[in-house]
């Protein structure tokens, strides 16, 4: 198999989070607030090995507010 570990998709995802300048949930909630499709972070997420799908950001996204 080719995938990549989990480990290894996660420290990718927290790289991309930080060049983005998310680098704490109050940065994702003011993003948020300025943008509430996050284009950049879903874009940069669906770029990550294994979430071209895009079930993880559409499961994500239909959290309600006070989980997110």
């Amino acid at each position: 198999m080719n995938a990549p570990l989990k480990a290894e998709v996660i420290r990718q995802a927290a790289e991309k989070l930080h060049e983005l300048g998310y680098t704490t949930r109050d940065h994702l909630h003011r993003a948020y607030a300025e943008d509430k499709e996050l284009k950049a972070l879903k874009d940069a997420w669906l770029h990550l090995p294994s979430q071209r799908s895009g079930v993880t950001t559409t499961t994500c996204s239909s959290w309600p507010a006070s989980s997110r």
